[in-house]
């Protein structure tokens, strides 16, 4: 039937993307000493690469839940969810920046713990509604179709996050 195939084909692809999302923040952290190096030849920022690379997989994660909303034809989920996502930012922001001091740091603090909120929270809201489930043989033309526009989604969504950085 069309409806459980379509939310075999949602459990299976959030699955896919909490797994690649968790293998990718697991790599992060050894990887930003070597990679914050050979961009800017010391170590010193290798704390905001790591914050701004989690927020950077928090805030996918999060987008594509988003896309449930869209394909549902959930508007007032999705203007909710746009809502939240703007106020836990604000508020997150001004709180590390203006309350705990932490200055440029904050911000990208403040990215990564409201995108990577709001996803866990939309994540199992989805959840609820498909059901808990994963299909091998789904996933695996799913990587197939989908890993070669990774590298240059990354890149664009690098962009939002670092120009931040720049700015400072």
């Amino acid at each position: 039937d069309a409806v459980s195939a379509r939310r075999r084909i949602i459990r299976t692809a959030l699955c896919c993307m909490l797994a690649i999302t968790a293998g990718a923040a697991l790599l992060a952290y050894p990887l930003a000493n070597a990679v914050v190096y050979l961009l800017f030849g010391s170590f010193e920022h290798a704390e905001l690469f790591l914050l701004s690379f989690l927020g950077l997989l928090s805030t996918a994660l999060f987008e594509i839940e988003c896309g449930y909303s869209v394909i549902t034809k959930k508007v007032w989920s999705y203007f909710w969810l746009s809502l939240a996502k703007s106020l836990i930012l604000i508020a997150l922001s001004v709180y590390c920046v203006v309350c705990l001091a932490l200055g440029v740091r904050g911000i990208f603090l403040a990215n990564a713990l409201a995108f990577a909120l709001l996803a866990l929270v939309r994540g199992i809201m989805i959840l609820r509604a498909v059901g808990f489930g994963f299909s091998p043989a789904l996933s695996k033309q799913m990587l197939i179709y989908g890993l070669p526009l990774v590298p240059s989604a990354v890149a664009n969504a690098s962009l939002s996050v670092i120009d931040r950085y720049f700015l400072n």
